[in-house]
């Protein structure tokens, strides 16, 4: 265990944890009370939305805090991060593997329990607080909290897979599964964004990646909603990854070999 658990890191990554889970958890008020609230009223979504918004800044700005704090005392945070261009690269590759396992998972299951409840929770009232929590405040927190928090607190800096594994397996366990089937949705996807934190050394990267994701998650809904084909959202997907590919091979510094505080962006080359 010592090989590669920090000396009282899980007591420490527990108590962390807990804390900033429990304030998380606060953020989800707002969607209780416009799932329940019976008349529907612009000012109510407006308000809902704003308070929402609220809370997860607050939420975002505690754990950041805390994440902040904890990266001061790391080595990993020493050795700096790739280049924007190199960020996006990440993106890309990253965004088409998450594309690539949800076809794959699709073949086995028609959705996770976990979609199934944002979806019991969209109304005229919390379609606007639903979309800031899913698209925006999860991915930021969910990001902090697993890959910031959890890596960084209870792994020794110098580990690459046994930290993207382990925290794969949490993050699978924060989402409502209903089978093994559901449960490797998510532990692949940890998989992914784990790897382009680490890859990249930055959160930026794993942030901008699960945004992305949960934004064509969100979307996705709609279209089911409607009558427009399933089958809409894998053009889009080929576009976004498009385009994501083509920014960064336009930048020149993805051409050759660069050194941007300490680390390659070489190394996305395929």
């Amino acid at each position: 265990m010592n090989r590669f658990i920090k000396k009282g890191g899980i007591i420490t990554t527990i108590s962390y944890l807990l804390v900033t889970y429990l304030v998380y958890q606060l953020v989800a008020l707002p969607l209780g009370i416009g799932s329940f609230a019976r008349h529907r009223s612009i000012s109510l979504v407006i308000g809902l939305a704003i308070t929402t918004t609220l809370l997860g800044a607050l939420s975002i700005w505690f754990t950041y805090h805390i994440y902040k704090s904890v990266m001061a005392r790391s080595q990993r945070a020493s050795r700096g991060s790739v280049s924007l261009a190199g960020i996006i690269w990440a993106v890309a590759i990253g965004f088409t593997a998450i594309c690539l396992s949800s076809r794959f998972f699709e073949m086995i299951i028609k959705t996770t329990r976990n979609q199934q409840e944002i979806q019991s929770m969209i109304n005229p009232n919390t379609i606007l607080t639903v979309g800031i929590m899913v698209v925006i405040i999860s991915p930021i927190v969910e990001e902090l909290l697993v890959r910031g928090l959890l890596i960084n607190l209870l792994f020794k800096d110098d580990l690459f897979w046994v930290p993207i594994i382990v925290s794969s397996l949490i993050f699978a366990g924060l989402h409502a599964v209903a089978s093994l089937a559901q449960f490797g949705v998510y532990f692949v996807m940890g998989l992914i964004l784990g790897w382009a934190y680490l890859k990249t050394n930055t959160l930026l990267t794993s942030i901008g990646l699960h945004m992305l994701n949960n934004g064509m998650a969100y979307l996705s809904l709609f279209v089911s909603f409607g009558n427009w084909p399933n089958t809409i959202m894998m053009p889009l997907q080929m576009a976004v990854i498009a385009i994501l590919a083509f920014v960064a091979y336009r930048q020149k510094d993805l051409l050759r070999p660069h050194v941007v505080n300490k680390i390659s962006v070489s190394q996305f080359r395929t």
